[in-house]
């Protein structure tokens, strides 16, 4: 009732990039179907960063959260970016669940208060040198050659915090890094950590 409520008090409209289905290539829910939902905008500029299509205003979709349900053909559904924590979804995500849907949300942990409603939050820092704050279920290390010392210390961390983490190989935008995810596997023996290699870009889908 309070998220009905929320939206017809107002007309909340997200300024999405792009909706579309696959499988989770990453984290717990690997192998799952999920409806992606991609929202425009990020507070950092990786030079790594394999989806450049957030970053544009010209590919901007504003669209509410009863036009997305009606796009959300998968049970599970994974709100990205971009950062999704730049605005409160709260509502969007409270409106997806109360139709039955599973929400994950991957962040970099900007504003974890902002996703806080999710079923599934999954952290991936771009900086070592900060820890968000908030409740992560997932943590997802980024590894290359130059990260490999500051990722053990990160590993420990959030075992700490009884996160599930994950180390991943920075990959190139269709393809896989091989030396990057050789240096995560190595580690990932050696930390008895779990690997996560980005299965959609190994079947060549989205």
């Amino acid at each position: 009732m309070l998220v009905t409520t929320i939206l017809k008090r107002v007309k909340i409209m997200y300024k999405t990039v792009e909706i579309f289905d696959s499988i989770q290539g990453e984290g717990s829910w690997v192998g799952k179907p999920v409806t992606f939902i991609r929202l425009f905008g990020c507070n950092c500029n990786c030079p790594f960063c394999d989806e450049p299509l957030h970053k544009e205003s010209k590919n901007i979709t504003k669209l509410s959260a009863e036009n997305i349900l009606k796009l959300c053909k998968q049970k599970y559904v994974v709100i990205t970016g971009g950062e999704p924590s730049l605005n409160n979804i709260n509502p969007l995500i409270m409106y997806l669940q109360k139709h039955r849907k599973i929400v994950g949300v991957e962040s970099n942990g900007y504003k974890y208060t902002n996703i806080s409603s999710a079923n599934l939050a999954t952290l991936s820092p771009k900086d070592y040198n900060t820890r968000p704050d908030g409740v992560w279920d997932n943590v997802k290390l980024l590894i290359s050659t130059t990260r490999v010392n500051t990722i053990k210390k990160e590993i420990n961390y959030w075992n700490l915090e009884g996160s599930k983490v994950f180390i991943s190989a920075i990959n190139e935008k269709d393809s896989l890094n091989m030396l990057n995810n050789k240096l995560a596997y190595e580690l990932c023996l050696k930390q008895g950590t779990t690997l996560s290699v980005q299965l959609h870009k190994i079947l060549g889908v989205r």
